[in-house]
C-alpha cells in the first residue's frame, strides 16, 4: 500500500523519536487541552500559560465553566512562533568571532547586541 509523502515523513519523525527514547503522542490538530496539558507541550508552568491566555494574541482559548482549553494546533502554532523568535534572538546576539579578535572589542560588541535586543524587546512590550 502506498503512502503519502506526509505519512511518511510523519512514520520517520515518530520512529526517531521511539529511538531516542521520547514518548510520542498521535492527536488531531483540534484536540482539546487543558492549561496542564499546554504547559507540558512547551515546556513552561501553568501560569505561564495563563498569562499568554490573558493577554489573548498570545495564545487563544476558550472558557468552558471555570477552566480554559485550548486547541492543539493553536498551541503548535505559538510553540512554532516562539521558537522562531528564539532563533532570531539568537542570530541578533551572534557575533562572528576570528582568533586574532581583540577579546574586549568582542566584549563591547556582545553587549551592545544585548542593548539593542533589550530596546527591542521594551519596545514590542510597550506595543503590546
Amino acid at each position: 500500500m502506498p503512502l503519502p509523502t506526509e505519512v511518511h515523513a510523519i512514520l520517520k519523525q515518530v520512529v526517531s523519536a521511539l529511538q531516542a527514547g521520547r514518548a510520542v503522542t498521535v492527536a488531531l490538530h483540534t484536540t482539546k487541552l487543558t492549561t496542564q496539558q499546554a504547559a507540558d507541550l512547551l515546556g513552561v508552568t501553568r501560569p505561564t500559560v495563563k498569562r499568554l491566555i490573558s493577554v489573548g494574541e498570545l495564545l487563544p482559548a476558550e472558557k468552558v465553566g471555570t477552566r480554559h482549553r485550548l486547541v492543539l494546533r493553536d498551541v503548535l502554532d505559538y510553540q512554532q512562533r516562539r521558537r522562531a523568535q528564539q532563533y532570531e534572538a539568537l542570530a541578533a546576539t551572534s557575533v562572528a568571532l576570528v582568533d586574532e579578535d581583540d577579546p574586549e572589542a568582542v566584549t563591547e560588541q556582545l553587549k551592545a547586541a544585548r542593548k539593542a535586543v533589550a530596546a527591542h524587546r521594551r519596545a514590542r512590550s510597550t506595543t503590546a
